[in-house]
């Protein structure tokens, strides 16, 4: 039999990996696990929505349900949104959404990422306070 080369794809890598690095020079390595810290970011921590704008097309959406349809001029739809009630749903559940909640955590990831089991969620919240 012979040798099979393997073709090196021209197509690029959409895998990523967390950084890791120091937090700082004087701790290359964390001091309760021994291994090496583990980097993310960039973070947006800013608002995620302009609520202006999602209270604005809620209220066009509202007003375009007692017309059929969207038609930015009133009377007979242009074309007639199928997805308005999908999308009404989705913008009502933005404008709920707590306005000085930076990040949204799914804790069984977070923990995941750390190499660690599960905590219960009052366990964790309590730990962020403190």
């Amino acid at each position: 039999g012979g040798s099979r080369k393997k073709r090196k794809s021209n197509k690029p890598s959409n895998v990523y990996r967390n950084g890791r690095g120091p937090c700082s020079l004087d701790e290359p390595l964390c001091g309760e696990t021994g291994a090496p810290y583990k980097l993310g970011g960039p973070l947006w921590t800013g608002p995620l929505h302009d609520l202006d704008v999602v209270h604005d097309a809620i209220a066009r959406l509202e007003s375009a349900a007692d017309n059929g349809g969207v038609n930015p001029l009133g009377g007979t739809p242009l074309h007639p949104l199928h997805t308005a009630s999908t999308l009404h749903g989705l913008l009502v559940s933005v404008s709920e959404e707590v306005p000085d909640a930076p990040l949204y955590h799914c804790l069984p990831s977070l923990c995941s990422s750390v190499n660690s089991p599960t905590i219960p969620m009052l366990n964790f919240r309590a730990a962020l306070v403190n």
